[in-house]
This record gives C-alpha cells, sequence and structure tokens, in this order.
C-alpha cells in the first residue's frame, strides 16, 4: 500500500475522527480510503451511465454472428491488454 500526505484542517481531520468511530472504521485513514472509493465507482457508474446513454441514442445496427465474433475479439484484446 503507498502513502498519501494528506494535510487537512482541524475541524476537518476532527469530523473524520469522529466519522471514523461512528462509523467502525479502525481510523481517519481508513474512512477517507472509504470516500475516495466511493468516488471513484461513483465516477465509474457514471462513466457507464453515459455509454448506455449514448448507445440508446444512437442508431440501431443489426446484429448478427460475425458482429458478435468481433465483440468478442475485442473485448479479449482489451482484456489481455489490462492484464498486462
Amino acid at each position: 500500500m503507498s502513502q498519501l500526505p494528506l494535510s487537512v484542517r482541524e475541524p476537518l481531520a476532527e469530523y473524520a475522527e469522529q466519522q471514523a468511530q461512528a462509523r467502525g472504521f479502525t481510523d481517519a485513514s481508513a474512512f477517507v480510503e472509504h470516500l475516495i472509493d466511493a468516488d471513484r465507482r461513483d465516477a465509474l457508474r457514471s462513466q457507464i451511465e453515459r455509454a448506455l446513454a449514448e448507445g440508446l441514442e444512437s442508431e440501431a445496427i443489426e446484429v448478427t454472428p460475425d458482429w458478435w465474433a468481433k465483440k468478442r475479439e475485442l473485448i479479449a484484446s482489451v482484456t489481455a491488454e489490462s492484464a498486462s
């Protein structure tokens, strides 16, 4: 795990400590990590929703077995690239 030096105003530090304790986190760092992860998930969800809306607004296409084969190849190549 990497370190991220973070300075916040005292009232925010106190709030983070209080929320960490109230919500069952081990410390304020774990609470802040949770907040960052939740923000990341929200951003990904928004990105997916935008892509879905764009797809729904686009022109219809004919989905054939050949189309599916090309999509599978594309997904496999992207998955392989992200794994390396």
